[in-house]
């Protein structure tokens, strides 16, 4: 079991975990879902007040698709998300969710938030 002699060596031992933690991941930086600093993290180059009705269509999808499997596949939704929705993971969600009678309307969703209209 490990001691600590002082409250600076538990301090120094909590910090270095939060930082570890916080570094974690893909790379990506982490924003709060559903915001501007997201959106363009994703690289979307549509406009985000214009378009954010379906940016949180989309990402919903990944979301969805993450409760689907969830753990250990808690890559599957930056997965989904990546390149802004334009991926094949996205597609696989869709299926995988029985959505695909409205893969239209997420195609087009995908084509307003990147810019392509």
């Amino acid at each position: 079991m490990m001691t600590f002699n002082n409250g600076w060596q538990l301090l120094m031992m909590i910090a270095s975990i939060v930082l570890l933690q916080a570094s974690y991941g893909h790379g990506h930086r982490k924003y709060q879902p559903y915001t501007y600093g997201e959106f363009k993290t994703l690289n979307c180059t549509g406009d985000f007040d214009g378009n954010k009705g379906a940016f949180k269509v989309l990402r919903h999808i990944c979301d969805e698709c993450y409760n689907l499997y969830g753990y250990p596949y808690t890559h599957i939704k930056e997965e989904c998300m990546d390149d802004c929705f334009q991926n094949k993971r996205f597609k696989n969600c869709v299926a995988e969710l029985k959505m695909e009678e409205k893969r239209h309307e997420f195609e087009n969703h995908v084509d307003f938030v990147n810019n392509r209209f």
